[in-house]
């Protein structure tokens, strides 16, 4: 048949390794260009905003890590700023070709080639990482480090020795230092990948590798340490955004960042009663300090937050208990920007939004429930679950101040091998008791944020 060669050649092509990596980088390019000019970022404006006084100034005023604020600011003077802004943009969108590759390659170290491409074409066509691609914020590059320093990391603990092992250490500390400039969220991984070499690679070995990791780290941001000692009188090394996480997340007003655009629908919400006996009789918020410096206003954030903890121990038992299921909602960013009109042309008419928004909604919920049932089948991989487990106990961590789906772009970027490894192995053995209490838990996340899910996908449906 004529058709048949062609039929083949495609096929052949999708079944290299490369397909994925160029179907990663074309799903985003795609949203990139019907969002260009119309993208509604809750902390882009601010990253613009510190750029250009870098730019323009020559100081950083912000108290978020630096990283971001310094590629504005440069690409602002290269290619001045709305120009600047595009590059930055398009350069995002390249790094998801990256991360794929990586995503792909950690993926055949810890669950083989089987799981390989399983991975990389879940990762390519997973719609609620696609915005965190083309918007100038932080989580896409922070994974973008730190995969190549995790797959440095699962080598070194395998077989690498000599003077070898020790460059690439220290690359892995830069890399993890440099996504510490960018988030400092990476923070929290760092005690979980130390106990992990130490379990992996012995005590001698593991502090060996451990000591050159924190040689690279500290070589990468000692400059930026020594900067805030001379302009602020305190070396810190990444950021003051902690008190802001605090008073945010932390406080009698309740931020809920993924739905804030749907505050005006509040009245119609159904099936409201067990978020609304989570958050009944609300204590009256602590004030945020408005003037000192960022190292300060940080520190006493987290003061008032703490005594205003000790006050309300119900109130934020109850509240914590809502943060979890908030952060395993399968609302996203996709689902928010789609609604909020971010996309021009066939993409902002409604019954395409739904589409979209729906099937993103079931990508994330899927992705967590075969996460969850691939988790147990991991334990081929010696060490793999080691690994999940770190990524996943400085996400949780991070949650009991803040949390948003936004957040768990780190998290679900590397969900996608376990979930990977559960659909290779499908029907293979019946799941586990503690997969199951996994699956529970999820269920009952969803089952507290069935109201705002079921009024976020009205929105996108109607055409207000």
């Amino acid at each position: 048949m004529p058709w048949a060669a062609p039929v083949r050649s495609a096929l052949n092509v999708l079944a290299t390794r490369r397909a994925p990596i160029m179907a990663a980088v074309a799903v985003r390019s795609l949203f990139l260009v019907a969002g260009w000019g119309r993208f509604f970022a809750g902390d882009e404006p601010g990253y613009e905003r510190l750029g250009d006084i870098w730019r323009l100034e020559g100081i950083y005023v912000g108290a978020w890590p630096p990283g971001i604020p310094w590629l504005i600011a440069t690409a602002g003077d290269v290619f001045g700023h709305a120009a600047g802004m595009g590059v930055l943009r398009f350069l995002l969108v390249l790094t998801s070709g990256f991360i794929c590759h990586c995503l792909m390659s950690l993926t055949r170290r810890l669950a083989g080639r089987g799981a390989e491409r399983t991975a990389g074409w879940c990762y390519a066509l997973y719609l609620p990482l696609v915005p965190s691609a083309h918007l100038v914020v932080s989580e896409q590059l922070q994974v973008a480090f730190v995969l190549p320093a995790l797959l440095i990391l699962w080598g070194l603990v395998q077989d690498r020795k000599g003077w070898r092992a020790c460059w690439h250490a220290s690359l892995a500390g830069a890399l993890l230092g440099v996504a510490g400039l960018l988030r400092e969220s990476v923070v929290l991984l760092l005690p979980g990948v130390a106990l992990w070499m130490l379990q992996r690679a012995g005590m001698r070995r593991g502090v060996l590798v451990g000591g050159y990791v924190a040689l690279g780290l500290v070589a990468v941001t000692l400059p930026w340490a020594t900067r805030n000692l001379r302009v602020t009188g305190q070396a810190s090394w990444f950021g003051h955004s902690a008190g802001g996480f605090v008073a945010a997340g932390w406080n009698g007003h309740h931020a809920d960042f993924d739905v804030e655009d749907l505050r005006d629908r509040v009245g119609t919400l159904p099936m409201g009663g067990l978020r609304d006996a989570l958050l009944r009789d609300p204590p009256m918020p602590w004030t945020a300090p408005r003037t000192g410096a960022h190292a300060v206003r940080s520190s006493e954030n987290v003061q008032r937050g703490m005594k205003f903890a000790l006050e309300e121990p119900g109130w934020m038992l109850r509240t914590r208990v809502l943060h979890q299921a908030r952060a395993w909602s399968p609302l996203s960013d996709m689902v928010r920007y789609l609604r909020s009109g971010a996309y021009a042309g066939p993409l902002d008419r409604p019954t395409v939004r739904g589409t979209i928004g729906t099937l993103a909604l079931l990508q994330s919920m899927l992705l967590l429930a075969c996460a969850c049932l691939g988790w147990e089948r991991m334990s081929r991989a010696r060490g793999a679950r080691w690994l999940m487990a770190i990524a996943l106990a400085a996400y949780v961590a991070s949650t009991f101040v803040l949390s948003m789906t936004r957040y768990r772009v780190l998290l679900d970027t590397l969900l996608f091998i376990p979930a990977a490894v559960w659909w290779r192995s499908r029907g293979e053995r019946r799941p586990s008791i503690r997969s199951t209490a996994g699956l529970g838990f999820l269920c009952l996340a969803w089952a507290i944020e069935l109201p705002w899910i079921l009024v976020s996908m009205e929105a996108l449906w109607t055409d207000d």
